[in-house]
């Protein structure tokens, strides 16, 4: 009652209650406190499965890697040997989804029409409601704001539910679905050579390429070294046989 008299007050042009006015201010109300939190919820689940794509693929790759292998002659594993690389392209798809769920949530924000707007609709759908025009008991004002009340949440419930569908769809899975690879694939492109030379570890391939040509350089020589003292006990070996 203490919800239904808040709304109700009193309409300062004619001093009455105006009970059309309580009903749309209650569903209004009410229909943010039911379904911005299915919404939050909702999007933060869409959210969770979109991002848990990421190691899905991974098991599907790493499951079909040795058949890939097989068939590309080995040109699948280089994706292991750039984890940065890896990284980056998973964060820009974490971006993105983020980016998504945002826009699609806030669009369906848009659902909650003020109290004004649900009153406008309100006067407009339902002038053949007969609605108490002074004041009566408590009672009956309840029951007659509620009944209106109910009435317009059950409105407002069917086309918030159907719109959300629609705007997730729309503004969060086919994003996904159609505008996520040039997302990808146009800030990759956009790389400096200094970004893909950190991504790619350049400096650090470059430091391990140089350590593994210093260490056959080195068993390079000391092959050569075994080489000429096998020469020469060879040698050795052959004139100790011609003299006997």
């Amino acid at each position: 009652m203490d919800d239904v008299a808040t709304a109700t007050g009193i309409n300062k042009l004619n001093n009455i209650p105006n009970y059309a006015w309580a009903a749309s201010d209650l569903a209004q109300q009410k229909s943010q406190d039911a379904f911005v939190p299915l919404i939050e919820q909702l999007t933060n689940r869409a959210v969770y499965i979109f991002k848990r794509l990421t190691d899905i693929a991974e098991k599907v790759l790493e499951s079909r890697k040795k058949k890939w292998l097989e068939d590309l002659s080995g040109g699948v594993e280089d994706i292991d040997r750039y984890p940065y690389f890896t990284y980056h392209v998973k964060d820009l798809y974490y971006k993105f989804v983020d980016m998504s769920s945002k826009l699609c949530k806030e669009k369906c924000m848009d659902e909650f029409y003020s109290t004004r707007t649900i009153y406008w609709d309100l006067t407009s759908e339902y002038v053949d409601r007969n609605l108490p025009l002074e004041r009566t008991d408590q009672e009956d004002t309840k029951t007659a704001v509620v009944n209106l009340s109910t009435d317009i949440f059950n409105e407002l419930r069917d086309r918030i539910t159907k719109n959300v569908l629609l705007k997730f769809y729309n503004f969060f899975l086919v994003p996904v679905q159609n505008d996520l690879w040039n997302e990808i694939q146009g800030k990759v492109n956009c790389l400096s050579d200094s970004a893909l030379e950190q991504i790619f570890e350049v400096n650090t391939t470059k430091e391990k390429l140089r350590d593994t040509t210093k260490q056959l350089n080195d068993d390079l020589v000391r092959c050569d070294e075994q080489d000429k003292q096998f020469m020469v006990y060879a040698a050795s070996f052959s004139k100790r046989v011609d003299d006997h």
